[in-house]
Protein backbone atom coordinates (compact mmCIF):
# COMPACT_ATOMS: atom_id res chain seq x y z
CA UNK A 1 0.00 0.00 0.00
CA UNK A 2 1.44 3.36 -0.99
CA UNK A 3 1.51 6.71 0.94
CA UNK A 4 -1.32 7.73 -0.77
CA UNK A 5 -3.53 4.93 -0.85
CA UNK A 6 -2.92 5.16 3.49
CA UNK A 7 -3.37 8.88 3.16
CA UNK A 8 -7.29 8.38 0.93
CA UNK A 9 -8.25 6.00 3.31
CA UNK A 10 -7.61 7.89 6.56
CA UNK A 11 -9.74 11.05 4.85
CA UNK A 12 -12.85 8.54 3.63
CA UNK A 13 -15.24 8.17 6.53
CA UNK A 14 -16.12 5.40 8.70
CA UNK A 15 -18.92 3.22 7.11
CA UNK A 16 -22.25 4.03 9.09
CA UNK A 17 -23.87 1.19 10.70
CA UNK A 18 -27.39 1.87 9.49
CA UNK A 19 -30.20 0.69 10.94
CA UNK A 20 -33.85 0.06 10.57
CA UNK A 21 -36.03 2.28 12.42
CA UNK A 22 -37.30 1.23 15.31
CA UNK A 23 -41.04 0.60 14.45
CA UNK A 24 -40.08 -0.83 11.34
CA UNK A 25 -38.35 -3.71 12.42
CA UNK A 26 -40.34 -4.87 15.13
CA UNK A 27 -43.28 -4.33 12.59
CA UNK A 28 -41.37 -6.35 10.26
CA UNK A 29 -40.04 -8.70 13.08
CA UNK A 30 -43.97 -9.38 14.20
CA UNK A 31 -44.96 -10.03 10.67
CA UNK A 32 -41.99 -12.71 10.04
CA UNK A 33 -43.53 -14.58 13.26
CA UNK A 34 -47.02 -14.25 12.21
CA UNK A 35 -46.35 -15.49 8.67
CA UNK A 36 -43.61 -18.10 9.27
CA UNK A 37 -45.96 -20.00 11.92
CA UNK A 38 -48.87 -19.65 9.92
CA UNK A 39 -47.17 -21.54 6.97
CA UNK A 40 -46.22 -24.39 8.97
CA UNK A 41 -50.13 -25.36 9.72
CA UNK A 42 -50.93 -24.05 6.32
CA UNK A 43 -48.19 -26.57 4.47
CA UNK A 44 -49.97 -29.84 5.72
CA UNK A 45 -53.53 -28.71 5.36
CA UNK A 46 -53.40 -27.47 1.55
CA UNK A 47 -51.34 -30.89 0.89
CA UNK A 48 -54.60 -32.96 2.38
CA UNK A 49 -56.59 -30.82 0.05
CA UNK A 50 -54.55 -31.53 -3.34
CA UNK A 51 -54.81 -35.39 -1.99
CA UNK A 52 -57.83 -35.79 -2.59
CA UNK A 53 -59.73 -37.06 -5.95
CA UNK A 54 -63.57 -36.41 -4.67
CA UNK A 55 -65.99 -33.31 -3.26
CA UNK A 56 -62.55 -30.94 -3.30
CA UNK A 57 -63.93 -28.16 -1.36
CA UNK A 58 -62.93 -24.70 -2.06
CA UNK A 59 -59.46 -23.12 -1.58
CA UNK A 60 -60.87 -20.44 0.59
CA UNK A 61 -62.70 -23.24 2.85
CA UNK A 62 -59.29 -24.75 3.14
CA UNK A 63 -56.98 -21.63 3.94
CA UNK A 64 -59.89 -20.65 6.42
CA UNK A 65 -59.15 -23.78 7.76
CA UNK A 66 -55.41 -23.50 8.08
CA UNK A 67 -55.80 -20.38 9.72
CA UNK A 68 -58.44 -21.59 12.26
CA UNK A 69 -56.32 -24.27 13.11
CA UNK A 70 -53.31 -21.25 13.75
CA UNK A 71 -55.61 -19.89 15.79
CA UNK A 72 -56.57 -22.88 17.79
CA UNK A 73 -52.98 -23.31 18.43
CA UNK A 74 -52.52 -19.95 20.17
CA UNK A 75 -55.42 -21.21 22.33
CA UNK A 76 -58.46 -19.40 20.68
CA UNK A 77 -61.71 -21.07 21.12
CA UNK A 78 -63.55 -21.78 17.84
CA UNK A 79 -67.54 -21.68 18.66
CA UNK A 80 -69.13 -24.53 16.32
CA UNK A 81 -72.99 -25.47 16.07
CA UNK A 82 -73.68 -26.56 19.51
CA UNK A 83 -70.80 -25.65 21.64
CA UNK A 84 -66.98 -24.77 20.96
CA UNK A 85 -63.93 -26.46 20.09
CA UNK A 86 -61.23 -25.13 22.64
CA UNK A 87 -58.68 -28.09 22.80
CA UNK A 88 -55.19 -26.25 21.64
CA UNK A 89 -52.79 -28.77 20.52
CA UNK A 90 -49.25 -27.58 22.62
CA UNK A 91 -46.82 -28.68 19.44
CA UNK A 92 -48.77 -25.95 17.77
CA UNK A 93 -48.21 -23.95 20.59
CA UNK A 94 -44.79 -24.40 20.33
CA UNK A 95 -44.36 -23.33 16.73
CA UNK A 96 -45.90 -20.70 17.42
CA UNK A 97 -43.60 -19.78 20.62
CA UNK A 98 -40.10 -20.64 18.98
CA UNK A 99 -41.70 -18.49 15.60
CA UNK A 100 -42.07 -15.40 18.30
CA UNK A 101 -38.74 -15.94 20.01
CA UNK A 102 -36.59 -16.16 16.90
CA UNK A 103 -37.96 -13.41 15.56
CA UNK A 104 -37.70 -11.20 18.74
CA UNK A 105 -33.73 -12.74 18.88
CA UNK A 106 -33.43 -11.16 15.07
CA UNK A 107 -35.02 -7.61 15.98
CA UNK A 108 -33.33 -7.16 19.11
CA UNK A 109 -29.83 -7.72 17.32
CA UNK A 110 -30.82 -5.64 14.24
CA UNK A 111 -31.71 -2.48 16.58
CA UNK A 112 -28.52 -3.03 18.58
CA UNK A 113 -25.73 -0.84 16.81
CA UNK A 114 -22.75 -2.85 17.99
CA UNK A 115 -24.33 -5.89 17.03
CA UNK A 116 -21.64 -6.53 14.54
CA UNK A 117 -18.93 -5.30 16.42
CA UNK A 118 -19.50 -7.45 19.21
CA UNK A 119 -20.09 -10.50 16.95
CA UNK A 120 -16.14 -9.59 15.48
CA UNK A 121 -14.91 -9.43 18.85
CA UNK A 122 -13.68 -5.81 18.18
CA UNK A 123 -15.61 -4.34 21.56
CA UNK A 124 -16.10 -5.12 24.88
CA UNK A 125 -19.49 -4.03 25.28
CA UNK A 126 -21.98 -6.61 25.78
CA UNK A 127 -25.27 -6.69 23.84
CA UNK A 128 -27.85 -4.04 24.17
CA UNK A 129 -31.48 -4.67 24.97
CA UNK A 130 -33.95 -3.23 22.71
CA UNK A 131 -36.17 -0.14 22.92
CA UNK A 132 -39.11 -0.54 25.18
CA UNK A 133 -40.61 0.79 21.83
CA UNK A 134 -39.86 -2.05 19.84
CA UNK A 135 -41.27 -4.54 22.26
CA UNK A 136 -44.36 -2.76 22.53
CA UNK A 137 -44.44 -2.41 18.82
CA UNK A 138 -43.62 -5.93 18.20
CA UNK A 139 -46.95 -6.66 20.30
CA UNK A 140 -49.08 -4.82 18.92
CA UNK A 141 -48.37 -5.74 15.56
CA UNK A 142 -49.11 -9.69 16.52
CA UNK A 143 -51.99 -8.92 18.55
CA UNK A 144 -53.70 -7.35 15.11
CA UNK A 145 -52.50 -10.05 12.97
CA UNK A 146 -53.94 -12.17 15.04
CA UNK A 147 -57.19 -10.41 15.00
CA UNK A 148 -57.06 -9.89 11.25
CA UNK A 149 -56.35 -13.98 10.75
CA UNK A 150 -59.14 -14.34 12.83
CA UNK A 151 -61.62 -12.34 11.11
CA UNK A 152 -60.94 -13.38 7.56
CA UNK A 153 -61.17 -16.87 9.24
CA UNK A 154 -64.58 -16.77 9.99
CA UNK A 155 -67.10 -18.74 8.39
CA UNK A 156 -70.86 -20.54 9.62
CA UNK A 157 -68.76 -23.74 10.83
CA UNK A 158 -65.98 -22.15 12.70
CA UNK A 159 -65.81 -18.60 14.32
CA UNK A 160 -62.84 -17.45 16.17
CA UNK A 161 -63.45 -14.26 18.45
CA UNK A 162 -60.99 -11.52 17.08
CA UNK A 163 -60.68 -10.15 20.27
CA UNK A 164 -59.91 -13.39 21.76
CA UNK A 165 -57.25 -13.71 19.41
CA UNK A 166 -55.96 -10.33 19.64
CA UNK A 167 -55.58 -10.31 23.19
CA UNK A 168 -53.51 -14.29 23.46
CA UNK A 169 -51.71 -13.12 20.66
CA UNK A 170 -50.70 -10.17 22.83
CA UNK A 171 -49.86 -12.09 25.77
CA UNK A 172 -47.93 -14.65 23.85
CA UNK A 173 -46.35 -12.03 21.53
CA UNK A 174 -45.36 -10.66 25.18
CA UNK A 175 -43.64 -13.31 26.85
CA UNK A 176 -41.72 -14.79 23.61
CA UNK A 177 -40.56 -11.50 22.61
CA UNK A 178 -39.48 -10.66 26.57
CA UNK A 179 -37.94 -14.08 26.20
CA UNK A 180 -36.43 -13.74 22.46
CA UNK A 181 -34.74 -10.97 23.95
CA UNK A 182 -33.41 -12.02 26.67
CA UNK A 183 -31.32 -14.72 24.79
CA UNK A 184 -30.07 -12.14 22.44
CA UNK A 185 -28.83 -10.35 25.25
CA UNK A 186 -27.26 -13.29 27.51
CA UNK A 187 -25.47 -14.64 24.04
CA UNK A 188 -28.00 -17.72 23.66
CA UNK A 189 -31.54 -19.20 24.43
CA UNK A 190 -29.94 -21.80 26.91
CA UNK A 191 -28.87 -18.69 29.47
CA UNK A 192 -32.31 -17.31 29.81
CA UNK A 193 -33.46 -19.02 32.77
CA UNK A 194 -30.14 -18.52 34.83
CA UNK A 195 -30.71 -15.28 33.69
CA UNK A 196 -35.22 -15.13 34.48
CA UNK A 197 -34.00 -17.08 37.47
CA UNK A 198 -31.59 -14.34 38.96
CA UNK A 199 -34.16 -11.38 39.11
CA UNK A 200 -36.62 -14.56 41.58
CA UNK A 201 -36.01 -13.50 45.11
CA UNK A 202 -34.88 -16.11 47.89
CA UNK A 203 -36.47 -18.57 48.65
CA UNK A 204 -37.87 -19.12 45.50
CA UNK A 205 -35.26 -18.90 43.68
CA UNK A 206 -33.38 -22.40 45.32
CA UNK A 207 -36.85 -23.83 44.55
CA UNK A 208 -36.82 -23.45 40.90
CA UNK A 209 -34.59 -26.29 40.17
CA UNK A 210 -36.05 -29.10 42.19
CA UNK A 211 -39.52 -28.10 41.14
CA UNK A 212 -38.49 -28.09 37.13
CA UNK A 213 -36.93 -31.47 38.17
CA UNK A 214 -40.06 -32.82 39.64
CA UNK A 215 -42.22 -31.73 36.89
CA UNK A 216 -39.78 -33.28 34.30
CA UNK A 217 -40.23 -36.58 36.13
CA UNK A 218 -43.86 -36.05 36.15
CA UNK A 219 -44.68 -35.42 32.34
CA UNK A 220 -41.53 -37.52 31.30
CA UNK A 221 -43.54 -40.92 32.79
CA UNK A 222 -47.10 -39.33 31.82
CA UNK A 223 -45.36 -39.54 28.17
CA UNK A 224 -43.48 -42.93 28.30
CA UNK A 225 -47.33 -43.68 29.49
CA UNK A 226 -48.83 -43.16 26.73
CA UNK A 227 -46.31 -44.76 24.16
CA UNK A 228 -46.88 -47.92 26.83
CA UNK A 229 -50.30 -47.53 25.54
CA UNK A 230 -50.40 -46.72 22.56
CA UNK A 231 -47.93 -49.66 21.53
CA UNK A 232 -50.21 -52.02 23.80
CA UNK A 233 -53.67 -50.71 22.14
CA UNK A 234 -52.06 -50.63 18.53
CA UNK A 235 -54.43 -52.57 17.48
CA UNK A 236 -57.56 -50.48 18.33
CA UNK A 237 -55.63 -47.46 16.66
CA UNK A 238 -55.03 -49.26 13.47
CA UNK A 239 -58.70 -50.15 12.96
CA UNK A 240 -59.36 -46.38 13.31
CA UNK A 241 -57.38 -45.60 10.98
CA UNK A 242 -58.97 -48.13 8.82
CA UNK A 243 -62.12 -46.79 9.57
CA UNK A 244 -61.25 -43.07 8.49
CA UNK A 245 -60.06 -43.95 5.04
CA UNK A 246 -57.52 -41.23 5.06
CA UNK A 247 -55.51 -42.43 2.32
CA UNK A 248 -51.78 -42.39 2.09
CA UNK A 249 -51.63 -38.33 2.64
CA UNK A 250 -54.41 -37.87 4.72
CA UNK A 251 -53.16 -40.75 7.06
CA UNK A 252 -49.80 -38.88 7.35
CA UNK A 253 -51.64 -35.39 8.02
CA UNK A 254 -53.48 -36.92 10.60
CA UNK A 255 -50.38 -38.73 12.14
CA UNK A 256 -48.79 -35.34 12.21
CA UNK A 257 -51.92 -33.64 13.74
CA UNK A 258 -51.36 -36.12 16.53
CA UNK A 259 -47.93 -35.32 17.02
CA UNK A 260 -48.84 -32.63 17.55
CA UNK A 261 -51.06 -33.06 21.00
CA UNK A 262 -49.01 -35.84 21.86
CA UNK A 263 -47.99 -32.89 24.38
CA UNK A 264 -51.19 -32.67 25.87
CA UNK A 265 -51.62 -36.15 26.29
CA UNK A 266 -48.19 -36.69 27.88
CA UNK A 267 -49.64 -34.24 30.54
CA UNK A 268 -52.57 -36.00 30.74
CA UNK A 269 -50.60 -39.27 31.39
CA UNK A 270 -48.67 -37.47 33.94
CA UNK A 271 -52.17 -36.79 35.33
CA UNK A 272 -53.36 -39.91 35.25
CA UNK A 273 -50.16 -41.05 37.25
CA UNK A 274 -51.14 -38.64 40.42
CA UNK A 275 -54.43 -40.36 40.56
CA UNK A 276 -56.78 -37.68 39.85
CA UNK A 277 -56.77 -38.86 36.10
CA UNK A 278 -58.58 -36.77 33.27
CA UNK A 279 -61.86 -36.68 31.49
CA UNK A 280 -62.48 -36.82 27.77
CA UNK A 281 -66.32 -35.67 27.89
CA UNK A 282 -68.54 -34.32 30.62
CA UNK A 283 -68.79 -37.01 32.79
CA UNK A 284 -66.24 -38.75 32.09
CA UNK A 285 -63.10 -40.17 34.03
CA UNK A 286 -59.46 -42.06 33.36
CA UNK A 287 -58.07 -42.51 36.49
CA UNK A 288 -56.30 -45.53 38.31
CA UNK A 289 -59.07 -46.41 40.35
CA UNK A 290 -61.42 -46.52 37.63
CA UNK A 291 -62.53 -45.63 33.78
CA UNK A 292 -65.75 -44.38 32.47
CA UNK A 293 -66.31 -43.41 29.14
CA UNK A 294 -68.69 -42.19 26.81
CA UNK A 295 -69.03 -41.94 22.75
CA UNK A 296 -65.96 -40.69 21.61
CA UNK A 297 -65.03 -39.04 18.31
CA UNK A 298 -63.14 -41.29 16.04
CA UNK A 299 -59.56 -39.92 16.41
CA UNK A 300 -57.28 -42.77 16.20
CA UNK A 301 -54.72 -41.99 19.54
CA UNK A 302 -57.93 -42.06 21.64
CA UNK A 303 -58.22 -45.79 20.53
CA UNK A 304 -55.26 -45.98 23.38
CA UNK A 305 -57.61 -45.52 26.08
CA UNK A 306 -58.12 -48.06 28.52
CA UNK A 307 -61.15 -50.16 28.42
CA UNK A 308 -64.29 -49.31 30.90
CA UNK A 309 -64.13 -50.22 34.03
CA UNK A 310 -62.45 -50.95 37.40
CA UNK A 311 -58.69 -50.77 36.97
CA UNK A 312 -56.54 -53.81 38.00
CA UNK A 313 -55.20 -53.51 41.91
CA UNK A 314 -51.98 -52.87 40.17
CA UNK A 315 -52.51 -50.04 38.71
CA UNK A 316 -52.56 -48.10 41.91
CA UNK A 317 -48.21 -48.42 41.51
CA UNK A 318 -48.85 -45.31 39.53
CA UNK A 319 -49.50 -43.27 42.35
CA UNK A 320 -45.46 -44.07 43.44
CA UNK A 321 -44.84 -42.22 40.56
CA UNK A 322 -45.23 -38.52 41.96
CA UNK A 323 -43.27 -39.57 45.20
CA UNK A 324 -40.46 -40.80 42.80
CA UNK A 325 -40.71 -37.09 41.37
CA UNK A 326 -40.89 -35.76 44.54
CA UNK A 327 -37.84 -37.78 45.84
CA UNK A 328 -35.59 -36.29 42.56
CA UNK A 329 -36.83 -33.18 43.50
CA UNK A 330 -35.68 -33.96 47.46
CA UNK A 331 -32.12 -34.42 45.78
CA UNK A 332 -31.78 -31.23 44.46
CA UNK A 333 -32.78 -29.80 47.59
CA UNK A 334 -30.02 -31.83 49.67
CA UNK A 335 -27.40 -31.32 47.33
CA UNK A 336 -28.19 -26.96 46.89
CA UNK A 337 -28.34 -26.68 50.69
CA UNK A 338 -25.74 -29.63 52.35
CA UNK A 339 -25.95 -29.97 55.76
CA UNK A 340 -25.44 -26.90 57.75
CA UNK A 341 -28.16 -24.92 56.66
CA UNK A 342 -30.43 -26.29 59.29
CA UNK A 343 -33.80 -28.75 59.29
CA UNK A 344 -35.95 -26.50 59.15
CA UNK A 345 -34.58 -24.55 56.14
CA UNK A 346 -34.53 -27.28 53.89
CA UNK A 347 -37.82 -28.41 54.67
CA UNK A 348 -38.86 -25.00 53.96
CA UNK A 349 -37.60 -25.33 50.46
CA UNK A 350 -39.39 -28.39 50.20
CA UNK A 351 -42.30 -26.87 50.38
CA UNK A 352 -41.75 -24.49 48.32
CA UNK A 353 -40.66 -26.87 45.77
CA UNK A 354 -43.82 -29.28 46.03
CA UNK A 355 -45.89 -25.53 45.79
CA UNK A 356 -44.21 -24.76 42.57
CA UNK A 357 -44.43 -27.98 41.05
CA UNK A 358 -47.88 -28.32 41.59
CA UNK A 359 -48.56 -24.64 40.08
CA UNK A 360 -46.34 -24.92 37.24
CA UNK A 361 -48.30 -28.82 36.75
CA UNK A 362 -51.88 -26.95 37.15
CA UNK A 363 -50.59 -24.51 33.88
CA UNK A 364 -49.58 -27.14 32.10
CA UNK A 365 -53.14 -28.82 32.45
CA UNK A 366 -55.06 -25.95 32.25
CA UNK A 367 -53.20 -25.48 28.93
CA UNK A 368 -53.15 -29.44 27.62
CA UNK A 369 -56.95 -29.21 28.30
CA UNK A 370 -60.11 -28.61 26.62
CA UNK A 371 -63.35 -28.99 24.27
CA UNK A 372 -62.69 -30.97 21.73
CA UNK A 373 -66.25 -30.78 20.31
CA UNK A 374 -69.85 -29.64 20.55
CA UNK A 375 -71.92 -31.01 23.50
CA UNK A 376 -70.81 -33.23 26.62
CA UNK A 377 -67.29 -33.22 24.27
CA UNK A 378 -66.82 -29.50 25.40
CA UNK A 379 -65.08 -30.67 28.35
CA UNK A 380 -61.62 -32.95 28.45
CA UNK A 381 -58.07 -33.05 29.95
CA UNK A 382 -57.25 -32.90 33.72
CA UNK A 383 -58.76 -30.69 36.15
CA UNK A 384 -55.91 -27.83 36.67
CA UNK A 385 -56.42 -26.80 40.30
CA UNK A 386 -56.55 -30.05 41.69
CA UNK A 387 -54.84 -32.08 39.65
CA UNK A 388 -51.99 -28.95 40.84
CA UNK A 389 -52.82 -29.25 44.29
CA UNK A 390 -52.70 -33.35 44.66
CA UNK A 391 -49.41 -33.13 42.78
CA UNK A 392 -47.92 -30.21 45.16
CA UNK A 393 -48.63 -32.47 48.30
CA UNK A 394 -47.17 -36.25 46.20
CA UNK A 395 -44.17 -34.24 45.62
CA UNK A 396 -43.92 -32.33 49.21
CA UNK A 397 -44.14 -35.52 50.43
CA UNK A 398 -41.72 -37.12 48.23
CA UNK A 399 -38.91 -34.92 48.73
CA UNK A 400 -39.67 -34.20 52.47
CA UNK A 401 -38.92 -38.49 52.92
CA UNK A 402 -35.30 -38.53 50.68
CA UNK A 403 -34.79 -34.77 52.72
CA UNK A 404 -35.81 -36.71 56.24
CA UNK A 405 -33.69 -39.59 55.23
CA UNK A 406 -30.81 -37.75 54.90
CA UNK A 407 -31.00 -35.48 57.62
CA UNK A 408 -31.01 -38.62 59.39
CA UNK A 409 -27.67 -39.97 58.44
CA UNK A 410 -24.66 -39.83 60.36
CA UNK A 411 -22.57 -37.02 60.06
CA UNK A 412 -25.07 -35.38 58.28
CA UNK A 413 -24.59 -31.60 59.63
CA UNK A 414 -21.07 -32.05 58.95
CA UNK A 415 -21.43 -31.57 54.92
CA UNK A 416 -21.08 -28.13 54.03
CA UNK A 417 -23.70 -26.84 51.67
CA UNK A 418 -23.51 -26.65 48.04
CA UNK A 419 -25.57 -24.35 44.99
Amino acid sequence: MTILDRAAGALRPPPSDVRPATPTAAALAAVQAAGGSLLVVLVPVVLTWLSATADRVPWTAVLRLGADLWLLGQHVPLVVPGGQVSFAPLGLLAVTCAALVSASRRMARVLDPLADRIAAGATRSGPARPPLLAGAMFVAVYAALSALVAVAAGQPAARPDPARAALTGAVLAAVCGLVGSAAYVAGGLRAVPALLAARVPEPLRGALRPAAAALAVQVGAGALLVVAALVAQRGGVASLYGVLETGVVGGAVLTLAQLTALPNLAVWGGAFLTGTGFSVGRGTSVAPAAVSLGDLPAVPVLGALPSPGPMPGAALLFLLVPLLAGGAAGLLVVRRRGGDSGRWTAVLDTVLTGLLAGAGFGVLAWLSGGGIGPGRLGVAGPAPLVTGLVLAVEVTVGALLVVGARAAMPGSGARPARD
